[in-house]
């Protein structure tokens, strides 16, 4: 350590105009129980990619682009951006077969305080050239042996990033996603089926009120997502049905309504199938 050039930082220091009063804190976003990961592959038909948790997954898209799906939208994220997963929220990426260069990092974690401005729900943010650094920081203490220092380099990094995100989507003006035609569509046939997923609502009668045949919208959305629509509307179920389990009291016959099912042991059977765990259990277990 150089104390001479820090002796001479020191004296810039202004008197203090009242000692009683300094600067002021923000809300603080203190992330717990933080989990780093990588991924060099995507496909949205993967269980792994399908994820049904309670924590929130930070993706930092490092090279090539994909499409990712959060819950009924479709967003483009490109390297040098960042996308925020909220809990509970579906979601899934892929990238073109031909395109072998995908790196992504994810960090996930729990929210141990503060909130998280809704404002980043399906909103890439690009990351500016101090918040790229405080990720390669995160990362090599990620990478270093398993420490109280180290985990508080951890849990600094990830809260620094998670404030220049929200940051980020208090100033700017919010737009609209990008999306081309397919994505546009695609995203209308997943919140339409969203919005009445209630009524068990059917690919047939969302592909009708589309104007686009039933045959046609699966073909799109198997091209565009790399696995079927079906699956995908199985796994927005099985997404709505622990969400209520876990926040709600409601009892399984209505959760079992609201998710579509036309009978509690159809919901039942589907979600033992998924969870390996019936619903009560996994209720429970929470």
């Amino acid at each position: 350590m150089d104390y001479k050039s820090l002796s001479s930082l020191a004296v810039k220091i202004p008197e203090p105009r009242n000692y009683f009063h300094g600067t002021l804190a923000p809300e603080l976003l203190l992330p717990g129980n933080i989990l780093l990961f990588h991924r060099r592959t995507g496909g949205f038909g993967k269980s792994k990619n399908r994820a049904f948790h309670q924590r929130h997954v930070l993706i930092f898209s490092l090279c090539c682009s994909a499409d990712v799906i959060v819950d009924d939208v479709f967003v483009r994220l490109n390297p040098g951006q960042a996308l925020l997963v909220f809990p509970y929220q579906f979601h899934g990426y892929r990238v073109e077969p031909r395109s072998s260069n995908l790196v992504w990092a994810f960090v996930t974690f729990d929210l141990e305080r503060g909130n998280i401005p809704e404002t980043l729900r399906q909103r890439p943010v690009s990351l500016s050239a101090a918040a790229g650094e405080h990720l390669r920081l995160l990362i090599s203490s990620w990478l270093e042996e398993e420490s109280p220092e180290r985990n508080a380099q951890v849990t600094l990094e990830t809260a620094w990033l998670l404030h220049y995100l929200a940051e980020s989507a208090e100033t700017r003006a919010r737009r609209p996603v990008k999306q081309d035609r397919l994505n546009r569509t695609l995203s209308r046939v997943c919140k339409l089926f969203q919005s009445r997923m209630h009524e068990g609502v059917r690919i047939k009668t969302i592909s009708s009120e589309e104007s686009i045949s039933e045959s046609h919208l699966r073909l799109l959305f198997r091209e565009r997502t790399g696995t079927s629509l079906g699956s995908y509307l199985h796994s927005m179920r099985m997404m709505r049905a622990t969400q209520l389990l876990v926040q709600s009291d409601l009892s399984i016959k209505e959760i079992s309504s609201r998710c579509g099912y036309g009978s509690i042991y159809a919901f039942s059977r589907a979600f033992r199938n998924e969870m390996k765990l019936s619903p009560r259990a996994f209720r429970k277990r929470q």
